[in-house]
């Protein structure tokens, strides 16, 4: 069965939305991360609890998926420009 190509615009539509994605979370994140910092810094540590940690974690968890959707945004730009090259190439030419 044929192999059915990507869609380079999608491909590449991909990209700028989760680049634009990943740039609200950022800003999103260090807001929060602003926030719990003014609410550590008011509050007793035995009143948050576990809370605090497990927002840590989350916050860590993110920091990683903007990470990788730092590094994978230009890859995936790339392979629709590859993409793109492929399907301008006359059939046959290699």
């Amino acid at each position: 069965m044929p192999q059915t190509p990507l869609d380079p615009e999608q491909v590449r539509k991909l990209a700028n939305e989760l680049q634009e994605f990943n740039s609200d979370l950022k800003q999103k994140a260090d807001a929060l991360r602003q926030r719990i910092e003014q609410v550590r810094a008011s509050t007793p540590p035995e009143a948050l609890g576990a809370v605090a940690e497990e927002l840590d974690a989350s916050l860590r968890a993110l920091e990683r998926f903007m990470q990788i959707a730092d590094s994978e945004t230009p890859r995936a730009l790339q392979r629709a420009e590859q993409i793109e090259k492929q399907l301008r190439q006359p059939p046959g030419t290699p």
